[in-house]
């Protein structure tokens, strides 16, 4: 089965971006975006990584929401500007990782291959 990786509730400059690189990287998954604004809606035991926006809010809500899965949900969160500061942050409410524009195909390849 492949893996699935959501896109939700990003600025919409870092999804177009993210989702180029991702295109290119991601043989093998199956992208989708979030129809839902709200995420109340998002079955989180489809999918295996999920990019959301650096907000401390957001990360805890989709942990919370992840609870007790079979799997563990990698969270990522993707910025417009990189910022040391928004990166600890993302880190310390839970985040896997935090990746911010310009996208390196090295890095999020390296995220594919851990979560794969």
């Amino acid at each position: 089965m492949p893996k699935r990786i959501l896109l939700t509730h990003l600025d919409p400059v870092v999804e177009t971006e993210l989702r180029n690189t991702l295109r290119q990287l991601s043989a093998g998954w199956v992208l989708e975006e979030a129809l839902d604004n709200s995420g109340s809606q998002v079955n989180w035991c489809n999918y295996d990584m999920v990019f959301c926006p650096p907000e401390r809010a957001e990360v805890k809500t989709i942990l919370a929401a992840s609870t007790g899965l079979s799997h563990r949900l990698a969270v990522i969160t993707a910025s417009r500007i990189p910022e040391e500061r928004e990166w600890v942050d993302m880190l310390e409410a839970g985040a896997n990782d935090y990746v911010a524009r310009p996208f390196e195909e090295k890095q999020i390849g390296r995220l594919l291959a851990v979560c794969a």
